[in-house]
């Protein structure tokens, strides 16, 4: 007699045939994220980048170098785009777009921040300064997305930040505090913001 051969786990799991005979869905590997959720996660990151490049590359009329820099945002409504790196969980370039709402030294904001492709921040809040001294504080509510790779879920949590600003560029240190969710989604960065296209060439230098 013949004895039957024994399937290892490893080939039920890489099988196509597996699912669709017992019409259940198809096993997945612990710690690897299922392809559709992956492409959904890293959706917003790649839209978020490509408008960043986008005003990079805009032609914009050059402007005289203002004589000083107001302690306040000129308009109610300014937009702006920010740069930096987060140091944890993991190391990653980010980069963000932001909505600002005032003029100061209280202003409501909103953010989509990307880490890299592995996840995105959505975020909104309240940033206070002082117009003197451009020491600012920020704090805000964060959902972290669940990340690319799988290993890490959603998380929804606290925002908080601190730093130095003006109306043309702005520091800061940031993080957020899971609360509800995945307690390892939290992280902590550095990011630089410049106001566009108000001060655009005021922060990256203008004429005269």
């Amino acid at each position: 007699m013949h004895e039957r051969p024994q399937l290892r786990k490893r080939d039920l799991l890489e099988s196509p045939d597996v699912g669709k005979r017992s019409g259940l869905p198809r096993p997945t590997v612990p710690g690897h994220m299922n392809p559709s959720l992956r492409i959904r996660t890293r959706a917003p990151l790649v839209a978020t980048l490509a408008l960043l490049m986008a005003m990079l590359v805009a032609p914009r009329s050059v402007r005289a170098c203002p004589p000083d820099v107001s302690d306040r945002y000129d308009k109610v409504f300014n937009v702006g785009v920010s740069v930096g790196f987060s140091m944890l969980r993991r190391f990653a370039f980010t980069y963000a777009l932001d909505l600002r709402v005032g003029n100061g030294p209280f202003i409501g904001w909103a953010r989509i921040e990307g880490h890299g492709l592995e996840y995105a921040r959505y975020l909104a809040g309240l940033k206070a300064f002082h117009p003197s001294t451009g020491a600012e504080v920020e704090t805000g509510v964060a959902l972290n997305s669940a990340h690319a790779g799988g290993d890490i879920g959603q998380a929804w949590g606290l925002h908080l930040a601190a730093g130095r600003w003006n109306p043309a560029t702005e520091g800061l240190v940031q993080g957020t505090i899971p609360l509800v969710g995945d307690r390892k989604n939290y992280d902590l960065g550095i990011a630089a913001f410049v106001a566009v296209p108000g001060n655009w060439l005021y922060a990256i230098g203008c004429n005269g």
